[in-house]
Formats: structure tokens, sequence, C-alpha cells
């Protein structure tokens, strides 16, 4: 990786507050590693921990302006290491096969099998748990007395006493002598699969605090080794007032960025080298693996090249090859799609006053609110891809509330879902929770304009239940328009009073925003 630019990117934590656009991408912190010749790291490096950022691009924006502001040049701050993945196999065919050689044994097993023992090491079979493995003999007279021939759990000396559960251990029912390969007999292979260690530490910084107001002055920012000189030279000087906030200095990390994450290296391929995948996935059942949120990290030219940063953020976090390849090409499919996000995102919400909230439905615009504490996002694999679910950890109510809050009458386009955003479609994209909540209402049968695409619609609404879980609001989405096709051909054999006027329900303004009024 000397003489490479990389940015690697953590996962959503519970202070991750991204409102997903175009795409899933919900970053809490993101590194830009260059790494030097000689074994040190130039990083730049961005924390998204407790902000609100109202779209993908807004992130993206925020991002960009912290990885310009925050380098630290030449830094030692990390560790890499290259490690054998611990996926150990076993074999107990050699064992077998030097048994098979004393010509005492006529059967050989492994986990319940009959085999055939072999000296050659291409036919062993190997286990990623340690199998069953013994040779066996039918049992003899001569095994009464000759207990030695008898392996352990087999063949035992006597056990004397009238209540003993065996008299003998080899009786007349004995039929089988086994001798049983234990693990530490075994061959072992660890697995042949290598991985990456990477740790880069986060920057720490010290400010100086007065000793008599005990105000930490964060004007004044230093390192850990010009505070500890600072602080020797105060000890030294006990009289020097300008000396004297160097005493009880203050360690501050709040700027810095935590990244850990085992990665392998690229497959063979034209862009291998562009890519790791930092998911190690185990090689059998009950073998180690190792994963990371998200499962990949991109290289870039250098940490002038701002276009590739574009990519290298998204791509990390597309939840299939389509969405990758959605992201890959996404300025040449949505040309000035940036430029229309970042609209929308700023348009989309407002901050109102004196709500009466309950969380997450809407958050406080200031971060430091406790009611930010109250709800987690975490980003799960579903259905061999990723989604990111907000928890509530204190689902509550909250009186005379300033928040910032959703414009539910904005035309969104395909904001929220993915797609190019598009402020003129019309597509007005709810979520699944305000679907619901307007498919619960009976079809408004009143204007005829509204009637004549509500099956149509409804239709294209039932496609955002396609889960296992949202059966129940599919089968009602189909329930509606099987009544917005009835109420059509019923709607068209009646005569309508001309002056009669209608009221503008939901359903009205969504047909109103696809075809205009």
């Amino acid at each position: 990786m000397r003489g490479q630019t990389w940015v690697f990117l953590n996962g959503p934590n519970e202070e991750t507050n991204v409102v997903q656009s175009v795409s899933e991408f919900s970053p809490s912190s993101v590194i830009m590693a260059s790494f030097n010749p000689d074994g040190t790291v130039d990083l730049r490096y961005s924390n998204l921990n407790g902000r609100f950022l109202k779209s993908t691009t807004e992130a993206i924006d925020s991002i960009t302006i912290d990885l310009r502001r925050n380098f630290i040049r030449n830094s030692a701050l990390f560790t890499a290491s290259q490690q054998t993945i611990p996926d150990t196999a076993y074999s107990c065919d050699e064992e077998l096969a030097r048994l098979a050689g004393t010509g005492r044994y006529s059967g050989f097993f492994i986990n319940g099998q009959s085999i055939n023992p072999t000296k050659d090491s291409r036919t062993w079979q190997w286990f990623y748990q340690a199998p069953e493995c013994y040779a066996a003999r039918p049992a003899r007279a001569q095994d009464k007395q000759d207990k030695d021939l008898c392996q352990d759990h087999w063949c035992t000396s006597p056990i004397d006493g009238e209540d003993a559960e065996y008299k003998e251990a080899c009786d007349e029912s004995f039929l089988e002598c086994r001798v049983v390969v234990e693990e530490e007999s075994m061959r072992p292979r660890p697995s042949s699969r290598m991985f990456w260690n990477l740790h880069i530490y986060p920057l720490i910084v010290f400010h100086p605090r007065h000793p008599a107001t005990g105000r930490i002055m964060k004007e004044i920012v230093m390192s850990e080794e010009e505070v500890l000189e600072k602080r020797r030279q105060a000890i030294e000087n006990p009289s020097n007032q300008e000396l004297k906030p160097y005493l009880s200095p203050v360690m501050d990390d709040s700027a810095s960025v935590y990244f850990s994450a085992q990665f392998l290296w690229p497959d063979p391929g034209p862009n291998g080298v562009w890519s790791v995948s930092m998911d190690v996935r185990p090689e059998a059942d009950g073998a180690t693996g190792f994963y990371h949120d998200p499962p990949a990290a991109y290289r870039i030219q250098s940490f002038m090249d701002w276009t590739g940063l574009q990519k290298a953020l998204l791509l990390p976090f597309a939840k299939d090859d389509v969405d990758k390849a959605f992201l890959s090409d996404i300025d040449t499919r949505c040309p000035g799609w940036m430029f229309q996000d970042r609209i929308i995102g700023q348009q989309a919400f407002t901050v109102k006053t004196g709500l009466e909230v309950t969380l997450p439905d809407v958050l406080p615009p200031e971060t430091s609110d406790p009611a930010w504490t109250r709800t987690r996002q975490e980003r799960v694999a579903v259905n061999g891809g990723w989604e990111v679910r907000t928890i509530v950890e204190e689902d509550r109510t909250l009186s005379d509330q300033a928040a910032l809050v959703r414009n539910l009458d904005f035309p969104y386009g395909d904001y929220f879902w993915k797609g190019c955003p598009d402020l003129d479609d019309g597509y007005f994209h709810l979520t699944k929770s305000q679907l619901v909540r307007i498919l619960a209402h009976p079809v408004p049968g009143c204007n005829p304009s509204t009637l004549s695409k509500a099956e149509a619609l409804y239709k294209r609404l039932q496609t955002r239940f396609t889960k296992d879980g949202d059966k129940e609001e599919w089968n009602l989405a189909e329930r509606r328009a099987n009544e917005a096709a009835f109420l059509w051909r019923r709607n068209q054999a009646k005569d309508r009073p001309a002056d009669l006027e209608c009221p503008d329900t939901p359903l009205d303004k969504m047909v109103q925003r696809i075809s205009g009024p």
C-alpha cells in the first residue's frame, strides 16, 4: 500500500444522522490515508458524529470540507500487519494410514463413513471441526485377558463390586475393539488466506486550563509532545504565571477518528487494485470470519482526486451490483444530481417551534438536545444487502419542541428513493408509514380525474411493500386498486352535476403531482 491513497469509512453509530436520498450513504467517520515510502502516513479525516445532514450530497459536502481542513502529515499513528486467518482445518487420514500399516485393524472410519486409508496427502479429507475418527477390528476372546489391545473408551480394567455398572469391561457382548484418533494426533492445516489488520489511531490534542477559573482554553491547541514540554517548564518554574495553565492540561479527542478493520487483498482483475473487501468470510461453518461496515474500501489517485473521492464514498454503501453500477455512473445517468439533491434536502426540512412530537418522527434541530440520545441507528444485513434502521431507546412524546420537520407538501421527486433526484418529476415518494396512512382511507370517489389514474397509482405504491414483513400492506394496496377500478367503472355510468366541487384529498394531490391538475 506504500505510495497509494485509500479512503476508509466506518458505518453508522448511535450519533449518525444522515438523511439518505440517492444512496444508502450513512458513514459516521471517514479517513483518507496516503501511505508514504518511509512507513508513515498522511491522514485526512472527517467525523460526522452529532451532525444532522439533510441529504447524501450535504453529507458529502461536509466530509469534503473536513478532509480539506483536518490534515496530519507524516503520522506514525497507525500500524498494519499481515496475518493468517485462523480457520484451521483438521485431517485424521495420516494417523489412520499409520494404523492401517500395523495390520491390526480391519476398518477405518471418519464421521461414521468407512474409508480406505492412504499415505497420499492429495486425497486426504479436511474438516474445520475435528472429525470423529477411529480404526476398528472385531473383538476376540483373548481381549478379556489382553486388555492392552483395547483402547480407552472401549475397554478398561475390570471394575470390582457387586453393584458396579460393569463387572468387566470386556464381556461376551463386546463385539468390537476400537482405537480413537484424538484431536492432538490429527494433522492441522492453518488457512492459506491472509488478511491485513490496519489500525489508525485518533488525533489527540491538548488545551491548557486556566488555573483560577478552570476555563478550558480551546483557542490554544498543542500536541502531546508540546504540552509535556510546557508542563515540565511549569513545574520547574512555579512562580511563572504564564506557565500555570499548563500544569493541568485537558486532553481533547472530539475531532478524532478511530478506525480499525481487517480486510482481504483484492482479487485479480482490472479493478482489483482499486478496492479491497473488508469482509473476511469464514471458510466453513464454525470457522472464524471478520466483518466491517461498510464492507469495502476504495483507492483514489491522490489527496487531490476529489472526483475519485465521490465514488470512494458512495460505492462502499452499494447494497448490490445494480446499485453499485448506478452509483459508479451516477454523474452520467443523473447530470447535475448533486445540485438537485442539495436543494431538495435544504428545502425539504424546516425548523418549527411549539410542537408536540414523538421520537423519532422528527428530530430537534440542535444536536445538543437530550432528545438526540434517545435514538440510535444500526446498519444490518437484509436479503444480501444492507439496511439502516433507526431504533428508539425511549419512545416518548415531547411537548413544546423546536424540531426539524420534513415538509410533506414539498414535491420531493425521487428523494428518499433509488433514482435521480428531480424537483420536477412530481412523483411524491412518501415513507412507508405515510403510505399506510393514505391506504387506510377509502378510495375517494368524487373526482373523475383521480379515479381514472387511482388504480395505476395504487399498483405503483404496492411496489413499495415487497419485503417479508410487508404482506399485509401489500394486500391493502391490492384491495385499494380493486376498489378504484370498481368505482371508476361505476362512475362512468352515472351522470354528475356540472357544478359539483370535490374535496382535495391526499390521493388527489398525488395524482396532480404526477399528471398536473
